[in-house]
C-alpha cells in the first residue's frame, strides 16, 4: 500500500529531545516501512527514516527559532493532496492537523484518507 504519513514540522522524526507525537509518527512509519509498504514521510529534512523523506522545511522550525508553525503545516498539507492524486497514496491525518484550515483538505481525491 502507499502511505502518505504527515508528521508534525517543529520537531525532527523521530525527535532529538521532547516530542511525543513525533516519536510515535517515527515508530508507527518504520513499522509500516519494516511490513512492505510504500510510505513517504513528510516532516522537517532532518529527520532520518527508512521511508521516502518529503522535506517541508530544511531542519525543525523549533531550532530556527519559530512558534507559529501553521503556515507550514498548510504547505505540508497541500503536498500530500498533491502526491495522493500523483501516487493514489492513503494518507494517515493526524489528529494535529484535523483542523488546520487548507485547500488540501477541500481537494477532491481519488484515495482514501485515514485519520490517525
Amino acid at each position: 500500500m502507499r502511505i502518505a504519513q504527515i508528521a508534525p514540522l517543529v520537531e525532527s522524526v523521530p525527535p532529538r529531545l521532547y516530542g511525543g507525537t513525533e516519536r510515535v509518527v517515527s515508530w508507527l512509519t518504520e513499522e509500516l516501512v519494516a511490513q512492505g509498504h510504500d510510505v513517504t514521510l513528510f516532516a522537517s529534512g532532518d529527520s532520518q527514516t527508512a521511508a521516502k523523506l518529503e522535506a517541508i522545511v530544511p531542519r525543525a522550525l523549533r531550532l530556527d527559532g519559530i512558534h507559529n508553525s501553521l503556515p507550514y503545516n498548510i504547505i505540508a498539507l497541500d503536498r500530500v493532496a498533491e502526491q495522493m492524486e500523483e501516487r493514489g497514496a492513503v494518507a494517515i491525518w493526524p489528529s494535529w492537523a484535523a483542523s488546520a484550515p487548507t485547500r488540501a483538505r477541500n481537494r477532491p481525491s481519488k484515495s482514501p484518507a485515514a485519520p490517525a
